[in-house]
């Protein structure tokens, strides 16, 4: 069975309108989208280059609940962590790959749209619920997937997990 068979069977036992966008996650893309460039905007790149990852992460976490409450974002806190989480994987990782990198089960990671990310799972591919704010950006993160396998410094990251990333399993992104 080809991959492009495999996917479409994967498409159909899911049944039809799943892989729809939800609403509420488009809000929550626009929301990210809007709380990176508003970091972006106020972030100090001289500082930055002197911090460590962990200091950076633990200084990104407080400018984000600074801009919540300027904002006036209205948030749980489930609804802040994780925000505090996906945008720090945005900016120090490989966005929303990042959970699935850290999985041990997963094999492989097929992202074909932004709106569809793909496993491999012993062996079955599955649908994730992982999503992207546009096919650009989950272009960009493919990229940064591939460059870091291939580079020297994370490439025994990679190869302890035996993971690969691919793009436009069917096509390729638009």
């Amino acid at each position: 069975m080809t991959l492009r068979e495999r996917l479409s069977a994967a498409d159909e036992a899911r049944g039809p309108g799943a892989a729809a966008p939800e609403p509420a996650n488009h809000a929550y893309q626009d929301l990210k989208k809007n709380m990176h460039q508003m970091i972006l905007d106020r972030i100090d790149l001289e500082r930055l280059k002197r911090l460590t990852a962990e200091q950076f992460k633990h200084e990104l976490a407080l400018l984000i609940q600074r801009i919540i409450e300027e904002e006036r974002i209205v948030l749980n806190q489930q609804e802040r962590h994780n925000l505090v989480l996906d945008i720090q994987h945005e900016m120090l990782g490989f966005g929303p790959l990042e959970p699935l990198l850290g999985d041990p089960t997963v094999s492989d990671i097929l992202v074909n749209t932004h709106a569809k990310v793909y496993v491999e799972r012993r062996g079955r591919l599955e649908l994730t619920g992982v999503t992207f704010h546009d096919n650009k950006r989950a272009r960009w993160s493919m990229l940064a997937c591939r460059t870091a396998r291939a580079s020297t410094r994370s490439s025994r990251r990679w190869r302890s997990t035996g993971r690969s990333c691919r793009s436009g399993a069917s096509r390729p992104i638009r």
